[in-house]
């Protein structure tokens, strides 16, 4: 049986440069096929044209959590292993505590 592809997927309100960035690094550092965020709002023009140069693909969706849920549970058995990082707890991470 051949290995699966990797996709690495997350979601946020509205995607930022630090956001891409971050889904970059992660799909370098996990050699990973496809990376993936969802997101509600439009993003600002900027963040379209990292997402190009960085290979983010960028998916607008009324409800990102449940289009990973589907994705995980559509595909994420038999054709792909599907890495789900939440970019939220990314960002409360980055804030400062004081």
């Amino acid at each position: 049986m051949p290995p699966k592809q990797k996709i690495v997927v997350s979601f946020a309100e509205k995607v930022g440069i630090v956001d891409v960035s971050y889904m970059s690094e992660i799909a370098q550092r996990l050699d990973v096929q496809r990376s993936l965020i969802f997101y509600q709002k439009k993003p600002h023009p900027n963040v379209i044209r990292l997402s190009r140069e960085e290979n983010v693909e960028l998916i607008e969706s009324p409800n990102p959590k449940q289009e990973i849920k589907t994705i995980n549970e559509r595909f994420g058995k038999d054709k792909y292993d599907i890495i789900i990082k939440n970019l939220e707890d990314m960002r409360a991470s980055m804030m400062d505590p004081c």
